[in-house]
């Protein structure tokens, strides 16, 4: 019997473009790998992989009305930039699915990240930062290779990559991003 959790993909995997698609399937393999290397479930991060970006392709009247829908309580960083809201709206959709709880989360948080992320939200986060379908990009082979040794290690770097990406087109990064980001910073030494 098929997995209930992948047959409720159907209906919103077949909106997706093939360039969605493609990319989802690699992140999802990606998490895969990374949860076994890092002593996670890797076919629940393989379906959070699929599920991540669901929403993506939704325009911003859309994904208004899908999380307000979920009872998301939509920030006025959400409210401006409404693409924020995929993650968020595609984990709604991945928990009323049956994901549990943590996997869904994971999902709400691949594009802010959050300061207390888990391990799932972190290996989700790093698999979509780091996937090779995104191109090249200064370090990103880089934090892939550091992503199987050290999986804290890999998240910083991704943090600081997607900040930079941000500053560097003038974009405000949303606040816990920038909470995340120092969360996640070694401490200073003694």
């Amino acid at each position: 019997m098929p997995d209930p959790r992948l047959t409720a993909l159907d209906a919103p995997w077949m909106r997706l473009s093939a360039r969605r698609q493609a990319h989802s399937v690699s992140v999802a393999e990606l998490a895969r790998d990374l949860a076994a290397a890092h002593g996670d479930d890797p076919h629940l991060l393989y379906l959070a992989g699929l599920y991540h970006d669901l929403a993506r392709e939704l325009s911003a009247d859309e994904l208004l009305m899908e999380a307000r829908r979920q009872a998301w309580p939509v920030d006025s960083y959400e409210a401006a930039a409404p693409i924020l809201l995929h993650g968020p709206v595609a984990g709604g959709w991945a928990g009323d699915a049956g994901l549990p709880a943590p996997y869904a989360a994971a999902i709400w948080w691949h594009t802010t990240a959050h300061p207390h992320l888990d391990r799932a939200g972190r290996i989700l986060f790093v698999a979509d930062g780091v996937e090779p379908g995104r191109g090249p990009y200064p370090g990103r082979e880089d934090l892939y290779a550091r992503a199987f040794i050290n999986l804290g290690d890999a998240y910083q770097g991704v943090l600081a990559s997607t900040l930079g990406y941000l500053q560097a087109r003038g974009l405000t990064p949303h606040p816990r991003l920038l909470a995340a980001h120092r969360a996640a910073a070694p401490p200073p030494p003694p």
